[in-house]
């Protein structure tokens, strides 16, 4: 499914992994996806992001080997754990994880866990 349509899912989950598609999403769309992805975690499910950390005014287009463009955005990690608490999202785990591109480029990519608020 498109994350950008995850709102329209009525299923409940115990995990929702969202695997590098916040490169992919504006700012905006971000809010919206954690924003409707509230409602679809069972208690105490999983959301699962991952994304490469920086500042949002590096954001720009990318050029893949193959020589298609993509516009690749990157994102605060504060602004999206506070966003997540926002969205009854707690327990954040984050994890750091070098990725190797070409050459000697290498991009650290950030993983974040977190669990919905637990309904009592």
């Amino acid at each position: 499914m498109d994350c950008r349509r995850i709102g329209e899912s009525d299923t409940l989950f115990d995990g929702i992994i969202g695997g590098f598609c916040l490169p992919y999403l504006s700012h905006d769309n971000c809010v919206q996806l954690i924003a409707e992805s509230r409602k679809l975690p069972s208690n105490k499910g999983l959301l699962y992001l991952s994304f490469v950390e920086g500042d949002s005014n590096n954001s720009g287009f990318k050029v893949g080997s193959n020589g298609n463009r993509v516009y690749f955005h990157y994102h605060n990690l504060k602004q999206l754990k506070e966003l997540l608490a926002l969205h009854a999202f707690e327990d954040s785990e984050v994890y750091q994880i070098n990725y190797h591109r070409t050459g000697t480029l290498t991009e650290r990519h950030t993983v974040l866990i977190c669990q919905k608020k637990s309904i009592t």
